[in-house]
């Protein structure tokens, strides 16, 4: 994400290694996959089931929500 998207590195400006392999990236990267695990365990209604996931990113995180295209 933070190589392709470099832009998305400004939510990030708090970890001291950005780079690919580090700790905070390998950290963030296990929730990301997390999420997924949790998203497919919700499939019939992701729309619920990622509903705070959804609202945390959208409202307190600030993350502008063209980095969620799909």
């Amino acid at each position: 994400m933070l190589v392709v998207y470099p832009q998305t590195k400004t939510y990030f400006s708090h970890w001291k290694d950005l780079s690919p392999g580090s700790a905070p990236v390998r950290k963030h990267g296990q929730t990301v996959m997390s999420g997924v695990a949790d998203a497919v365990s919700k499939i019939d209604d992701l729309t619920a089931g990622l509903l705070n996931l959804s609202e945390l990113h959208a409202f307190t995180l600030r993350v502008d929500p063209a980095n969620f295209k799909v």
